[in-house]
C-alpha cells in the first residue's frame, strides 16, 4: 500500500536549474556536468519562478535552435504538481503525461522542488511488500538491441530511432552491456564547422555525415566511430523473467539505475525492464 505521504515528503529540493536568457552550450556542459536529462528553466533574476524544461530530447527535437528560450518545453506544455498533494495523484499524473520529472511549483509558478520517475521506484514501491506482480507480464521485449561492433556514431542514430532510453549490446557469446544517451555524451565533442575543416588531428576517413554527428546549427555533436563496445556499460545489472517486479524496484534501488536487461534461466536476453514497465504495473496494482 502507498503510504499516507505527499509530494512534500519525496521531492528533492537539491535543484540544478537552468536559466534564460541562455543557450544550448549551457545545456549540453550541464547533462555532461551533472548526467541529468532534464533541467528546469527559470527566469534570471527572478525568485525562482519556472518557465519551461528543457533536456536532450529537445536538442534531438530542435536542432536548429541555439537558445533554451526556444529549445525549452514551456511549462504551460509540462505537467507541474503542488507539494500539498498525495502521492498517488503524482503517481497518475506522471504514468498519464509520461514525464519523467514533475515540478513541484508555489505560487506564481515558483520552482520549489523536483520528483522523478526514479524517486518513485526507489522510495515508494520498493517498499512496498504486498506489490509481487511478475516481471514476465510487465517487460519490454520487443526491442532494439546493438552488436558491440556497431560503430558508437551509427548506435546513436539507432538509440534516437528506437524510442528506448538504453539499448542492451550483445556478441557471439550473448548479452555483452547496456549503452544509454550519458554514454556518447561522455565522448561526445562539439566544434564548429570551421574547426572541423582545420583540424589536423580529424580522420581524414571520417565522414561528417548524419550518421556520425548530430548537426546543431554551425555547430556539431560529434559521436566518434569507435566501436560500442569501447564506451558501453559492461556493470550489468539483469533480472530474470521469473523474479517479480518489488525485488526489481529494490534492485534498481540499491544500484541506481533506471533500467535493466530481462534474462531466462541461460541468461539469453529476452527483453528490458524499465521504470516506466514498474510504474505502470504498479498503478494497476494500487487501482
Amino acid at each position: 500500500m502507498i503510504p499516507n505521504k505527499k509530494v512534500l515528503d519525496l521531492m528533492s529540493t537539491d535543484l540544478k536549474t537552468l536559466e534564460i536568457p541562455g543557450n544550448r552550450e549551457t545545456l549540453l556542459s550541464a547533462i555532461k556536468e551533472f548526467r541529468l536529462s532534464v533541467f528546469p528553466v527559470i527566469e534570471k533574476d527572478s525568485d525562482n519562478k519556472l518557465v519551461g524544461m528543457v533536456g536532450r530530447s529537445e536538442i534531438l527535437r530542435k536542432p536548429a535552435e541555439t537558445q533554451l528560450a526556444l529549445l525549452m518545453s514551456k511549462i504551460s506544455d509540462w505537467p507541474t504538481i503542488k507539494k500539498e498533494q498525495s502521492i498517488v495523484d503524482l503517481i497518475k499524473l506522471m504514468n498519464d503525461m509520461k514525464r519523467s520529472k514533475i515540478p513541484v511549483i508555489e505560487g506564481d509558478n515558483k520552482i520549489v522542488g523536483l520528483v522523478s520517475i526514479s524517486d518513485i521506484i526507489w522510495k515508494i514501491i520498493s517498499n512496498d511488500k504486498s506489490f509481487n506482480e511478475e516481471i514476465k507480464e510487465n517487460f519490454s521485449d520487443n526491442i532494439s538491441v546493438l552488436w558491440e561492433g556497431t560503430p558508437a556514431n551509427v548506435a546513436a542514430q539507432i538509440l534516437l530511432h528506437s524510442g528506448q532510453e538504453a539499448l542492451p549490446v550483445i556478441n557471439e557469446k550473448g548479452l555483452a552491456g547496456i549503452i544509454s544517451p550519458n554514454d556518447f555524451l561522455k565522448f561526445a565533442d562539439v566544434r564548429n564547422f570551421q574547426e572541423i575543416s582545420t583540424d589536423a588531428e580529424v580522420d581524414a576517413t571520417e565522414t561528417w555525415d548524419s550518421s556520425s554527428v548530430l548537426i546543431i546549427s554551425d555547430k556539431i555533436l560529434i559521436i566518434p566511430s569507435r566501436p560500442v563496445i569501447e564506451i558501453m556499460s559492461k556493470n550489468l545489472h539483469t533480472v530474470t523473467v521469473f523474479s517479480n517486479l518489488s525485488s526489481a524496484s529494490q534492485m534498481f534501488r540499491s544500484k541506481k539505475i533506471d533500467q535493466a536487461p530481462v534474462v531466462d534461466e541461460d541468461d539469453h536476453l529476452l527483453g528490458l525492464l524499465t521504470n516506466w514497465d514498474i510504474l505502470g504495473a504498479f498503478i494497476k496494482h494500487i487501482s
